[in-house]
């Protein structure tokens, strides 16, 4: 697997903070759901904000290592 470079970092974290955008706008206007819809729901939120940590992490080690 190639190393990822600075720029496609970044777009990778641009889109992965719009799919959380969305998800966490999304959860503002949901209304409660059966209790396996709203763990599904409160996972896939939580695998974004992780996405989006972990690129973060990712692209500022990059950005580093590339100095």
């Amino acid at each position: 697997m190639s190393e990822k470079t600075i720029k496609q970092l970044e777009q990778d974290l641009e889109s992965a903070k719009r799919e959380l955008e969305q998800w966490e706008d999304h959860d503002a206007h949901r209304s409660d759901g059966s209790q396996r819809q709203d763990e599904i729901h409160e996972r896939i939120g939580r695998d974004l904000k992780n996405k989006v940590y972990k690129l973060e992490r990712e692209l500022d080690a990059k950005r580093k290592s590339d100095k």
